[in-house]
């Protein structure tokens, strides 16, 4: 009997052993566990995911904030610094209005893939849905300084909730060589108040965002993109740094302030605006170098690559400037506005030259130049003749 127990107990002793060796090797819940972004399908979208996809390269996990962090593993967030209202700005750029040729399915223009411009809130294959919500019409930025704004004026919003449900972001270029310093993401931002949730903010401290050539397309030699998430909804060093708002005046209006310290007061930088449904995707960035022309689609009839596939429900602007007057070399700048040349705008006053024009002095001179008077032929002398003689 006692035997029999002892054999019990060493079977079951072994039978437990081996259970808790299994599940160490099936990373129970362990921590050799794959990051959840490695995994992650590139270019989710609103609509069904496109049929033509671009393999990307693996990211490397960000160096402040792990991948899988979120608010609520982690303690309340205090947030001891909050933006004001917005300050006036006159730094805007404009982008093109798809809903005026949303009827047709297909952009108004704007779209250069060769330059990683995009004019597609569209879905994919069909660009039968039309998304006012990621139709970016104009952006602003001002720099009011501790807080530094910016705005994305959007089309409309989701005809279903009333909301701006996508993810907008403004991308930041400090060094004005085309290429992403800084990407601020809000992501389905709150209405009527600051607030830091949804909000992210990217940095690329390896400097190849772009690849070898910045705004043109690198595929297969392309970069990591954005690398490093230095914030995430108030997860960061500073629980302060970055914010957003949809305006409750203006519904399609989403207001962003971040604090200068971000990159570090700098005084002159370009920035563009994006938005997307189902997410950015900061490691892709530049996502003509990530995905061909073919893989992406063209969203205009006629071209062998039309319709939009792997990038579709989204837009992007061209760049403008804060801090300095742009000459037009700047790599992704916006068109520059016709400069008035002050010669014709100020003929009004050239063109009424009265003493030149006007010369009664000169022209009318009837008293000067008749000479009645001077001029008189003098009587002729008559000359008497003399009387005949009878």
């Amino acid at each position: 009997m006692k035997i029999s127990l002892a054999k019990k107990f060493i079977t079951i002793l072994i039978c437990m052993v081996a259970v808790a060796l299994t599940c160490q090797a099936c990373n129970f819940p362990g921590t050799n566990a794959v990051a959840a972004s490695e995994t992650a399908t590139p270019m989710p979208t609103a609509s069904n995911p496109p049929t033509a996809t671009a393999t990307p390269q693996s990211t490397p996990a960000p160096t402040t904030i792990p991948v899988t962090a979120s608010p609520s593993q982690t303690a309340t967030i205090t947030n001891l610094a909050t933006p004001s209202t917005p300050p006036a700005t006159n730094a805007f750029l404009y982008d093109s209005n798809s809903s005026l040729t949303a009827s047709l399915h297909r952009p108004q223009g704007g779209d250069y893939f060769s330059i990683n411009l995009y004019e597609r809130p569209f879905n994919a294959n069909t660009q039968d849905t039309y998304y006012p919500q990621v139709d970016i019409l104009q952006s602003s930025m001002v720099n009011g300084s501790p807080w530094i704004y910016g705005s994305i004026t959007l089309q409309g919003s989701d005809p279903a909730t009333n909301q701006l449900d996508g993810s907008y972001a403004l991308e930041l270029d400090l060094n004005l060589d085309g290429r992403g310093d800084v990407l601020i993401v809000a992501n389905q931002p709150a209405q009527g108040e600051w607030s830091t949730n949804g909000v992210q903010v990217f940095e690329d401290p390896d400097h190849d965002v772009g690849g070898s050539t910045p705004l043109r397309p690198d595929v297969g030699t392309p970069g990591d993109g954005y690398e490093q998430k230095v914030f995430d909804s108030g997860i960061g060093n500073d629980p302060d740094l970055a914010w957003s708002m949809v305006s409750s005046s203006q519904p399609n209006v989403v207001w962003f302030a971040f604090k200068a310290d971000l990159i570090n007061n700098a005084a002159k930088w370009m920035w563009g605006a994006w938005a997307q449904m189902g997410g950015l995707h900061p490691e892709l960035f530049d996502y003509n170098d990530h995905f061909t022309l073919a893989q992406a689609g063209y969203p205009f009839q006629g071209n062998t690559n039309y319709p939009i596939k792997a990038l579709a429900e989204l837009d992007n602007t061209c760049r403008w400037v804060v801090g300095f007057s742009p000459n037009g070399s700047e790599p992704g700048i916006c068109a520059l506005p016709a400069t008035p040349t002050p010669t014709p705008s100020y003929t009004p006053v050239i063109s009424e030259t009265p003493t030149i024009s006007e010369t009664p002095t000169i022209t009318k001179t009837p008293k000067n130049t008749s000479t009645p008077k001077n001029t008189r032929t003098p009587k002729p002398t008559r000359t008497p003749t003399p009387k005949k003689d009878n």
